[in-house]
């Protein structure tokens, strides 16, 4: 197991779920083109209920086939019958809620939407357990054709709905049927004939025990504050806190998010070797980084236009939300491996209280900054608190692999220098061409301004690269991936 198959793994992953989550961005942007801010924050609170109902109750069980010795049918069966009862616990629990939420904020609305959305766990819990086995060998390709198809049916289904309906109910519907789609193509693409078994449930379970935790306290961290913001500001105020946050999530955790489960799986390949484990980590830091960055951030420099034009002018509130969070969701790059790492080697206590240290900073500082200065004051201390997380892992990072956070910061600076030179580049065109906020002629100056940043970007960053004496890293990953896609050595490439 090679660092370079550990990143390769990680892109093929990675892109196709950047290609499904960018679908439901999509979804939701489409919807929110039909609906107020307040009713998108109704919505919002409804999935975000969902969110944290399922990480509550988390069993990991396929990270924990993945972490195991050989797949049995003892194994299979007990790791199918603990998702299926997940799934009925996950919708009860959705269920039991749906009244009380809707009194709570005063919309039945809220009851109805949540009481379908149940019907979503109850399908992923049907999904084949067989499909670890590709995981297993960091074979991700049928992990991504079997999330594509689910994604992409559902995403048709909500478009079709919400051209037709106007209403919220297509992005409910949509979710719904997503869901079912990715199970039934797991059980084609990995067949499993059914066999409930609790034999070999609590090892899984023991391995799954602090990555439940881990998973509950992340959740409540990265989504618990949406509750306080529309407690505090309203319903109207968390429909652009929630649009903004879906714009930066999706520009950088859409794609690094998904990378985690590859590499965990090649982590967990080469963690009795300390030297692998730290090349294959710097490679997959690098990797993402340079991926990611420049979108966070240039999404950040555009925020006005980019939600005038795809939103509309209702929605402008949001763009301070996109410009605070980019940058720094840009960041958090550098330190997404440390999650599969931990895992990879038996750290998920750790996880578990790196988690809980977040949170416990996380809502508190929203709420402050949400009632002494507003929705501004919540995007400002969601910022902070997401800088206090980046330096946690990086000191986990430090531990874990006795990598120095100095150490960890220099792998990126060719791709931290790159950002400034981007910014700088695409900030001084705006000067002189601000981009208008509507019309056809509005998106084709985006998309200038988005082939000037990128090549500002390229060009900075293969200059530092050479300049440096072509040192391993990101660079020598994508030429090498390019000998392999036009089949041409890796010296030509590289000129």
């Amino acid at each position: 197991m090679t660092a370079h198959k550990v990143a390769f793994a990680s892109l093929v992953l990675g892109g196709s779920r950047l290609v499904t989550k960018f679908t439901d961005l999509l979804s939701g942007l489409v919807v929110a083109r039909f609906l107020t801010p307040n009713d998108f924050g109704l919505i919002a609170l409804v999935v975000t209920t969902l969110t944290i109902v399922r990480s509550c109750t988390d069993l990991p069980v396929s990270s924990a086939l993945v972490h195991g010795g050989r797949l049995e049918r003892d194994d299979l069966d007990s790791a199918f019958t603990l998702s299926l009862l997940r799934g009925v616990a996950v919708a009860v629990l959705m269920l039991v809620l749906a009244w009380p939420f809707a009194a709570l904020f005063g919309d039945a609305r809220i009851a109805s939407a949540m009481a379908v959305l149940a019907l979503s766990p109850l399908a992923e819990g049907a999904m084949s357990p067989l499909m670890a086995a590709f995981a297993k060998d960091v074979n991700y390709t049928p992990n991504a054709v079997v999330l594509f198809v689910g994604k992409f049916a559902g995403f048709l289904v909500t478009i079709a709905l919400a051209w037709w309906t106007h209403s919220y109910w297509a992005l409910v519907i949509g979710l719904v049927i997503g869901s079912v789609i990715v199970a039934v193509a797991s059980n084609f693409a990995a067949p499993y004939r059914p066999r409930l078994s609790l034999k070999r449930a609590r090892s899984l379970v023991h391995f799954a025990g602090w990555s439940t935790l881990s998973s509950m306290a992340l959740t409540l961290y990265g989504q618990g504050d949406r509750f306080f913001v529309a407690g505090v500001l309203g319903t109207i105020a968390l429909g652009y806190y929630t649009v903004g946050m879906q714009i930066a999530q999706a520009s950088t955790w859409s794609f690094a998010g998904m990378t985690i489960p590859s590499l965990f799986s090649g982590f967990v390949h080469i963690r009795d070797d300390k030297a692998r484990m730290r090349a294959a980590y710097a490679k997959g830091q690098s990797v993402l980084m340079a991926m990611m960055a420049p979108i966070g951030c240039g999404l950040a420099i555009v925020a006005g236009p980019v939600v005038a034009l795809v939103l509309g002018q209702k929605w402008l509130p949001a763009a301070p939300v996109l410009a605070v969070l980019g940058p720094i969701m840009s960041l958090q790059m550098m330190v997404v491996p440390a999650e599969a790492l931990a895992m990879a080697l038996g750290e998920t206590k750790t996880l578990f209280f790196r988690n809980l240290v977040s949170l416990a900073i996380t809502i508190p500082a929203v709420v402050a900054g949400a009632m002494l200065y507003g929705l501004t004051g919540a995007i400002v201390a969601r910022a902070a608190t997401c800088l206090v997380g980046i330096v946690i892992n990086l000191k986990i990072t430090e531990r874990l692999l006795a990598v120095p956070v100095w150490s960890q910061i220099a792998n990126v600076w060719r791709s931290l220098a790159g950002v400034v030179v981007m910014v700088v580049v695409v900030e001084a065109a705006l000067h002189y061409a601000p981009v208008q906020l509507t019309g056809l002629w509005g998106f084709a100056q985006l998309a200038a301004y988005g082939v000037l940043g990128f090549t500002a970007y390229g060009v900075s960053h293969w200059a530092l690269w050479r300049g440096a004496g072509e040192p391993d890293g990101v660079e020598r990953f994508a030429i090498g991936l390019g000998a392999r896609i036009f089949k041409v050595p890796q010296a030509e490439v590289g000129r």
